[in-house]
C-alpha cells in the first residue's frame, strides 16, 4: 500500500498506476523488479497503466485492446533478477530482461517509468512487480511525477535516469535506451534549462553500498536529530553490518 489515505482501497498502490487523463497517450513503460508475476502484469497491472476499464482476460476484446496499446508505445521493458523470472508475459510486445550480475550483487531496485505525451512518471520504493506488492503489502513508495513548469522533480527524475543507466547495465538492451532517450527528451522540454535542484536520487551497489552513498550526500556539519529506517531485511548485529558502520562514521563526524 501506498501511505496517505485511510480508506484501505484508496491506499492500494495499483491505484498510482493508473494515469491522469491530461497527460496523453501512454508511450513507454520501463520496470526494474526482483520477484516477478508475468499473469499479474497482464491482467492486472498493464489494464491499469493503460485505464482499460474492466478487465476480463479470458474476452478477446480485452487482449487486442491492450495489444494495440502496447503496439502504440516506444517500448515496454521489465529487467529483473532471474532468480524471481518463471514465467514470461503472452504477448510478444514486451521486452523480458532478467541477467545475472555477479559483479553488481542482485538486482533488488524497484522502479516504474511511465513515459505520457505530456507528463513522465517515476515510481520508487519496495514494491515487485507482484500482485502482493501493489495490492495486498505493506510497501513504502514515493511517486515523481514531472510536468511543463515542475522542475523539482523534473530535475530528480533526470538524474535518476542519467546515473541509473550504468547501474543498470547488464539489463540494458536497445529498447531500453529508446525509453531513456524518450523520457530525457520530454524532460528537456518541461523544464528546459533547469541545471540544478533541492534534492537527490541515489542508486547503490557493491562497489558503493547504500550506506556510504547516504553519508557522502550528509550536509556538512549537519547534527542528526532521527532516523527512520523501514525495511523488510535487517542485517545480523555486528560492527560491520550497514547500521553500525553508518551510525559509527556519523559519530566521528
Amino acid at each position: 500500500m501506498s501511505i496517505g489515505s485511510k480508506n484501505p482501497d484508496e491506499r492500494r498502490l495499483i491505484g498510482r498506476a493508473a494515469p491522469q487523463e491530461d497527460w496523453g497517450a501512454l508511450q513507454g513503460l520501463l520496470a526494474t523488479t526482483y520477484e516477478f508475476q508475468s499473469d499479474f502484469l497482464e491482467t492486472d497491472f498493464l489494464p491499469s497503466v493503460f485505464d482499460l476499464g474492466a478487465w476480463d482476460d479470458r474476452r478477446r476484446s480485452s487482449r487486442i485492446a491492450m495489444e494495440r496499446r502496447l503496439a502504440e508505445m516506444t517500448g515496454a521493458v521489465i529487467m529483473l533478477d532471474p532468480h524471481g523470472y518463471r514465467t514470461r508475459p503472452r504477448s510478444m510486445r514486451i521486452e523480458v530482461k532478467p541477467a545475472l550480475a555477479p559483479s553488481r550483487g542482485k538486482l533488488h531496485a524497484k522502479i516504474l517509468l511511465l513515459v505520457h505525451e505530456k507528463a513522465v512518471r517515476l515510481l520508487v520504493g519496495s514494491h515487485n512487480l507482484t500482485e502482493p506488492g501493489w495490492r495486498k503489502n505493506l510497501e513504502i513508495s514515493t511517486v515523481l511525477i514531472a510536468e511543463p513548469g515542475q522542475t523539482g522533480q523534473i530535475l530528480l527524475i533526470r538524474e535518476a535516469l542519467e546515473t541509473g543507466r550504468e547501474i543498470l547495465k547488464p539489463w540494458w538492451n536497445v529498447a531500453a535506451q529508446k525509453l531513456h532517450d524518450l523520457a530525457l527528451t520530454r524532460l528537456n522540454t518541461f523544464g528546459e534549462g533547469q541545471t540544478v535542484g533541492p534534492d537527490e536520487f541515489v542508486w547503490s551497489g557493491p562497489e558503493r553500498p547504500l550506506w556510504r552513498r547516504f553519508l557522502d550526500h550528509w550536509p556538512a556539519g549537519e547534527r542528526i536529530k532521527t532516523i527512520t529506517i523501514l525495511s523488510p531485511f535487517w542485517s545480523e548485529e555486528s560492527s560491520s553490518n550497514p547500521i553500525n558502520q553508518l551510525l559509527d562514521i556519523l559519530d566521528e563526524r
